[in-house]
């Protein structure tokens, strides 16, 4: 990797023409359009004599100048003519007034006395003068634009690693390691649509599956599809070397466009993802970016992880190939048509389209069925052709280091830990291993990064090797891995065999597992702890099923039971994952074993489960998870289900045992779903999530009858009702989803079992009737309508008046407002003949529905529908309404029906003293909220000083949740007494000095909408401090109280020092605030004709609350320069942001704690700006000891996964601050800089190296 003094020197030797082209170039690539190289001779690279070197025009009818030099000697005068040149119309044509800017590019050195002599001459005319010398052009090619190092000073900057689509092709098909992609994608056209689409929506498309099942070679075919709809598109596709991408991403992302990347196999980045993803964030107008990114099952959760913290995204899942799929692929891709042939491959794919291409070469090319007989023969066919595998596997120490690289998956040269390891396990010296490792570096079967970090190339080779070393010739002996690395590697161990047992012959290599292990396990049972042999089981069990069952026994053995009372035990699943159980965790895993072991587990569990009642949650978690419906359960019956329900039947005891009991209910609940969702391991090493729907078959309706049976049976059991009935209600909710079909099959079975123990003489079971047979109607399945009848009763018919009837209105054709018409006109007719005392049975019937009903149903509907009827009633009872209000109130401590509807109808019927009288006449809870709706809705002809007067003692009185919530009823008061307002603030803003929520219904007169507002001062003006305390405790009560500031902003004009208490107030409510606090926006700041000395005192106010918190980049005062995401800032804002912030900086310059706070704020304007404010900074504090001081590294430090894009871009940023230290008095500056530019140079050389490892 070339260096920046590489850069430099090769800069230095080029020539006039040479150095000229470079600087267009680079111009062009920093935003710089429409360059005429005037001083080149076309197809050359001759410079020819005149001014300038170079003109750029501008959109605005103006131009820049450049002018390029390789003079060494006479720099200064030679350039001082050149702008002497440029501004000499009779040389250029172009009048001063048109020249915005010269740019000037030169490789010699320049003194400040010569910089500050050239800036002069151009800004006595008027002219921006930009200068460029060596230095700052190799930074800008190093960090910026390596390309422009290739192609101009033949040095590659990159490490070839981002590919067109076409190479990426020829390349990933030169490895004997993988099956090639330029095959014809089958099967998949309409998953290349939806995928387009999905990218469409979300900037980030993560293809998963299992290993060979085609995600690399869908995501390039996405990647073509979307190129040749998107001409201008820049496609890039990632072939992992293992080694540093940052200057690759940097050579290729630099140009604007649009770009789309591919990256392959994602988890094998490591944190070198965060390197690309980083630039879906990258707010520029001139690119965009997208990414396909592609990963395997077992490594999906970490990728999403990865990523989700960066970026929205969408995921495509690709299946494994259906049989018929791959009899299409044999036959298209490589002409099989043998059936046979097609059969043979058909099984040993088992839907992995990357073996079927493998079978099916190997099978073209040995022309000999027995070549495709497993999967282990396609490796070794395939494999075997390759001759550095098979100089690897001719070699035993070959295949022995390639075996412990396979088992660690990465292998650090300077890990003592694992170098010891290697030495023991796989008997290799540390010496000849890494020599070893050379060649296989070399014969390409692992990659190296910087010789100290090892890993295999191929995932799939990488099985095939360990495989081989392992199992079939057992150079390394697995008991050999198990006594060494059990328990310290456990992961290590599974990663290695689970692959295995998906690829090649399952029951062989659980029988060498089985007979390497069974020895070691004996010692480990007499010798080790519970915990450690536990341990060990739930790592084998798949080998020691017998063991594993015989431990647990004679652990339960040994085991009292639990004395408790399980109905006093809360029956809820455990979110703990199941390694917290031990025990439990070992008894789920046998659910496809042989029947006998199945079923010794799970009666081994309910015993298990008599001992420990803690493990209750993890039990259930195991029966409804573990062993609830998969695909493949159909084919046998439901035998799992079955058996569990019919245990736990039996255990039950018809409910005298509460435990199972409750259980069955549980289980049961979860076994009548008909929707499922499953992940299932695939023949491949993959894990695919499956949402199904169980048919309503042969298998499926006996074990539905016996769980309604046995369910049913336990209705009549008081303990049990509640829970049975919450089961059906569930059951009732998801008819609609589930279908027709299952509810035919269903309703005989629900009908006699289930209805026929209800009692028609519980109103919750005739509602909960009704509500099924509501549904039953709703999917057009018919029945008895006798049912409605017999199970019909006043709190039920009730019911069907008040709630919303969905089906109703559906079968009425009607919108919302229109039924809430028709409903009305119900209501009407339904209290028409109404008398007090038909009323008092209908409040009774009410009661009775509230108990029944719960949540919205409940705390919304009915509340509703009840105020509904009070509005029906005030139409059609008018002579006795007021007689029903007052009955009412007898049960408003339950119904709680809102007064607001109620009392505005009182005032039709009655006088003020009479409504009054009437609502204080009797005692209930709610009195003082009807009295304070009472004086909302008082008409304004009853106000006279008394009521006013009632009003303001009532409001004394009254506890905040009895208050209305906004002061908007206030205004017609004012005619009593002008100064109410005042009088009713002042009350509440006391009293919410105790109680924060008297403080809401002064929300109103700050609101935009408030008649009141900016005019408190008109209606307070006696008490103008009044108005201040009110915002301030009002602040106090709602987050987004003022979010936009404008009442604040007349605040301040009245007060400016107002702000100061008001931050007082915001530290009352956060020990820190800070960028993210929810506040009133201050954005109006910078309108005021004063902002400078506002803002300016408002920052120093900020910084005498927190003396420290010059060090933050996200304080509350950084919330001035910063914008809302999506919405440009307007011009002259911007301006006045820059000018403050130059001011500022010039005037506290030897304030270093308010300028840290300043340069802090300065970060959200751009690296560019903050180095100019810079500039002006050291020009008036040169002291070493503040620029330290200095928050310089522009870079907020969270991050997640990689620190290597936030080092680089710090390293950047310090390498564009050299040229500011050009003065001597600036030496120090300049030194302690270089030695931070080292530091994190090595920072990031550590990092990309943990990156690589996989530390996190």
């Amino acid at each position: 990797m070339a260096s920046q003094n590489q850069i430099k020197i090769k800069i230095c030797e080029l020539e006039g023409g040479g150095f000229q082209r470079l600087c267009d170039d680079w111009l062009y690539k920093k935003g710089y359009e429409n360059i005429n190289s005037i001083g080149m001779m076309k197809a050359t690279d001759r410079v020819t004599i005149g001014t300038p070197d170079s003109l750029l025009m501008q959109e605005n009818g103006k131009y820049i100048f450049g002018e390029y030099t390789v003079r060494q000697q006479g720099l200064g005068r030679k350039i001082e003519g050149d702008i002497g040149n440029c501004l000499d119309e009779n040389k250029t044509g172009i009048p001063i007034d048109k020249i915005s800017k010269i740019i000037i590019c030169y490789t010699g050195e320049l003194s400040t006395k010569e910089i500050e002599n050239l800036r002069s001459l151009c800004y006595e005319k008027g002219v921006i003068l930009e200068l460029y010398g060596i230095d700052t052009i190799s930074l800008s090619i190093t960090n910026s634009y390596p390309a422009l190092s290739e192609r101009h000073l033949g040095i590659p900057l990159d490490t070839g690693q981002l590919l067109s689509v076409q190479d990426f092709i020829e390349r990933y098909g030169k490895s004997n390691f993988t099956a090639p992609i330029d095959n014809e994608l089958l099967f998949k056209d309409d998953l290349l649509k939806k995928a387009t689409e999905l990218l469409e929506e979300k900037k980030f498309l993560l293809i998963s599956g299992g290993q060979g099942v085609g995600k690399t070679l869908f995501g390039v075919n996405l990647v073509k599809d979307i190129k040749k709809r998107e001409g201008k598109l820049k496609a890039f596709c990632l072939f992992d070397k293992g080694v540093d991408l940052i200057r690759d991403i940097t050579a290729c992302f630099s140009e604007p466009g649009n770009y789309l990347i591919f990256v392959d196999d994602a988890n094998r980045l490591d944190n070198r993802l965060d390197y690309i993803l980083h630039y879906l964030n990258d707010i520029d107008e001139q690119r965009s970016f997208r990414i396909i990114a592609t990963v395997r099952d077992y490594a999906r959760e970490s990728v999403i992880e990865r990523v989700s913290k960066i970026t929205e995204f969408h995921e495509q899942t690709i299946q494994p190939l259906l049989d018929e799929h791959i009899k299409v692929l044999t036959e298209t891709l490589f002409g099989i048509k043998n059936a046979e042939y097609q059969k043979q491959i058909q099984e040993v794919a088992r839907g992995n389209p990357r073996l079927a291409v493998m079978a099916s070469r190997v099978a073209v090319e040995r022309k000999e069925i027995q070549s495709i007989h497993n999967a282990a023969a396609i490796y070794k066919e395939y494999f075997g052709s390759n001759d550095s595998v098979k100089q690897l596997l001719n070699n035993r120490d070959l295949t022995l280091v390639a075996c412990a690289v396979s088992f660690f998956r990465k292998l650090d040269k300077h890990n003592k830990k694992q170098n010891e390891w290697v030495e023991k396990v796989f008997c290799i010296q540390y010496e000849k291993f890494w020599e070893l490792i050379g060649v296989l570096h070399r014969n390409e079967i692992v990659d190296l990064y910087e010789n100290e970090v090892v890993k295999i190339s191929d995932q799939v080779l990488s099985t095939y090797i360990f495989y081989i070393a392992v199992f079939e010739r057992k150079d390394v002996p697995f008991l050999s891995i198990v006594e060494n690395f059990f328990p310290d590697l456990n992961s290590y161990i599974v990663d290695s065999i689970n692959p295995l047992m998906k690829v090649f012959n399952q029951g062989e290599i659980i029988s060498e597992i089985r007979r390497s292990i069974k020895e070691y396990y004996k010692s480990i049972y007499n010798t080790s702890s519970s915990d450690e042999v536990l341990r060990f089981l739930n790592m084998f069990w798949f080998a020691l099923p017998e063991e594993s069952l015989l431990y647990v026994k004679n652990c339960i053995q040994g085991m009292q039971n639990d004395e408790v009372n399980w109905r006093n035990v809360n029956f809820e699943e455990s979110s703990n994952e199941l390694s917290k159980f031990p025990i439990v965790k070992l008894l789920s895993n046998f659910r496809q074993f042989d029947e006998s072991t199945f079923k010794n587990s799970i009666e081994l569990l309910f015993d298990y489960l008599l001992r420990d009642s803690f493990s209750l949650g993890a039990v259930i978690q195991v029966l409804v998870h573990n062993y609830n419906f998969r695909p493949k359960d159909r084919r046998y019956g439901y035998n799992i289900q079955n058996f569990i329900i019919d245990r736990l039947v039996a255990l039950s005891d018809r409910g005298k045992n509460y435990l199972y009991s409750k259980l069955l209910l549980i289980v049961s609940d979860s076994y009548l779903k008909t929707e499922h969702r499953a992940h299932e391991w695939s023949n491949s090493d993959s894990i695919n999530f499956i949402t199904f729907c169980l048919p309503p078959d042969e298998y499926l309706i006996p074990l539905r009858e016996k769980i309604i049976i046995n369910i049913s049976k336990l209705l009549g059991d008081c303990k049990f009702e509640e829970s049975i009935l919450r089961i059906f209600d569930k059951y009732i909710l998801r008819l609609r989803v589930e279908g027709k079909e299952l509810a035919e099959v269903d309703f005989p079975l629900i009908e006699k079992y289930f209805i026929q123990k209800l009692d028609r003489n519980k109103v919750l079971h005739c509602f909960i009737v009704h509500k099924y047979l509501d549904q039953l109607e709703s999917i057009e399945l018919s029945f008895d309508k006798q049912l409605r009848v017999f199970y019909q009763n006043k709190t039920v018919e009730l019911s069907k008046l008040l709630l919303d009837n969905r089906s109703e209105r559906v079968a009425l054709e009607m919108g919302f407002e229109d039924y809430e018409v028709y409903k009305r006109a119900k209501l009407e007719k339904y209290f028409a003949q109404t008398t007090k005392v038909d009323f008092i049975n209908f409040l009774e019937e009410c009661k009775s529905l509230y108990e029944i009903l719960e949540g919205r149903e409940r705390d919304y509907l009915l509340k509703n529908s009840l105020a509904t009827c009070f509005d029906a009633l005030a139409s059609v009872k008018r002579e006795i309404f007021p007689q029903l209000v007052s009955i009412y109130l007898e049960y408003d401590n339950i119904l709680e029906v809102k007064p607001s509807t109620i009392v505005r109808n009182l005032f039709n019927f009655l006088s003020n003293k009479e409504v009054y009288a009437l609502l204080d006449s009797r005692n209930y809870k709610r009195k003082k909220l009807w009295i304070s709706v009472y004086y909302e809705y008082l008409p304004e002809k009853y106000i006279d000083k008394s009521n006013t007067d009632m009003l303001l003692e009532h409001i004394s009185t009254a506890s905040s949740n009895e208050l209305f919530t906004r002061l908007e009823c206030i205004d017609k008061y004012k005619s009593a007494d002008p100064k109410l307002y005042c009088k009713v603030i002042r009350v509440l803003v006391d009293k919410s000095k105790k109680d924060i929520f008297f403080a809401w219904p002064m929300g109103y007169i700050f609101s935009k909408s408030s008649p009141l507002f900016g005019k408190w001062f008109d209606q307070i003006s006696y008490d103008k401090d009044l108005v201040f305390e009110a915002y301030l405790q009002t602040f106090l009560t709602d987050n987004y109280f003022d979010h936009s500031g404008a009442a604040l902003k007349l605040l301040l004009f009245e007060r400016f020092d107002f702000l100061y208490s008001l931050i007082d107030k915001i530290y009352e409510k956060e020990s820190y605030p800070d960028l993210y606090s929810i506040t009133p926006t201050l954005d109006f700041l910078w309108e005021r004709d004063s902002y400078y000395e506002d803002i300016t005192d408002y920052a120093k106010y900020l910084l005498s609350k927190d003396d420290n918190s010059y060090h933050d980049r996200e304080s509350m005062f950084c919330k001035l320069f910063t914008n809302e995401r999506g919405i440009s800032e307007r011009k002259e804002i911007l301006i006045k942001k820059e000018i403050f912030l130059r001011n500022a900086v010039k005037d506290n310059a030897t304030d270093i704690k308010l300028s840290c706070f300043l340069f802090n704020a300065a970060s959200y304007l751009g690296e560019k700006f903050w180095r100019e404010l810079l500039e002006i900074f050291l020009c008036r504090n040169t002291n070493i000891d503040d620029f330290k001081t200095l928050n310089y590294e522009l870079t907020n430090m969270s991050w997640s996964s990689s620190r290597v894009p936030i080092l680089e871009r710090q390293l950047k940023f310090l390498e564009s601050l050299l040229p500011l230290f050009g003065s001597v008095e600036l030496l120090e500056h300049r030194t302690f800089v270089r030695s931070e530019i080292e530091f994190i140079a090595q920072e990031i050389k550590a990092e990309k190296r943990r990156d690589y490892i996989g530390i996190y």
